[in-house]
């Protein structure tokens, strides 16, 4: 049990580097990183999550379970507005906010991965857990830098952007009880994170990019995003 811990700890260890890194370029260029940001979400919904989930589930369902991640994300844009505490505070927040569940529903069955490896071999955890670090660090990024540019203080953003990976522990302890994940269930819990993360990318993060940044900027700072999510998927 304290393995499976570790090594769940392990695999938060990249969100953690990641949120450190959209504080740091956050507070220079918020528009050029929330444009990098939604390159980066948009490069690994299209061209590894989403895919690997139609592969591994009846694509039918797996389009559902996506319409389903990116109905939810809408709905939430239209609540969140309403909430008092909310509506006082800025749109950069109320968008960070939507980043940490779409993260966190990720990162769940992430870590039911690190769990069912280590059912099977203390290697095979160990490195589930290590590309998984390296898979989170955009994603610790993504949660980070709305936060930053909502003026809530770095110190804050990081907590909130470490919250959204507490998710793995518990997917982590899951799967490990289970044993073996089961792939269908899997591989819908990964469209519905696909959905979420689709939504927030096209309805928060490039609309509120183009306003903090110029076109050119904006499509640069896209295409590096891009980029960087499949030199990741390349290298995972």
């Amino acid at each position: 049990m304290l393995q499976v811990l570790l090594f769940s700890l392990l695999g938060i260890l990249g969100t953690a580097i990641g949120a450190l890194f959209g504080i740091f370029f956050g507070k220079r260029r918020i528009g050029g990183t929330l444009a990098a940001t939604g390159g980066i979400m948009l490069g690994l919904v299209l061209f590894d999550l989403f895919p690997l989930a139609v592969r591994l589930a009846d694509p039918i369902l797996a389009f559902l379970a996506g319409g389903v991640g990116v109905f939810g994300v809408l709905t939430l844009c239209r609540t969140l507005p309403k909430i008092k505490p909310l509506r006082e505070s800025n749109k950069m927040f109320a968008m960070g906010l939507l980043l940490l569940v779409s993260m966190s529903l990720h990162n769940f069955p992430e870590g039911m991965a690190i769990g069912s490896g280590s059912a099977e071999s203390a290697g095979t955890g160990l490195l589930v857990a290590v590309a998984i670090a390296l898979h989170d660090l955009p994603e610790g990024m993504a949660v980070a830098a709305p936060f930053v540019g909502s003026k809530l203080g770095s110190g804050k953003a990081f907590l909130l952007a470490l919250f959204s990976g507490l998710s793995t522990i518990l997917g982590a302890l899951l799967g490990f009880f289970l044993g073996n994940l089961s792939p269908k269930a899997n591989a819908l819990a990964l469209a519905l994170a696909s959905g979420a993360m689709l939504a927030v990318a096209f309805r928060e993060l490039l609309p509120e990019a183009r306003k903090n940044s110029s076109p050119a900027e904006t499509g640069l700072f896209l295409a590096l995003g891009i980029l960087v999510a499949l030199i990741l998927i390349a290298l995972l």
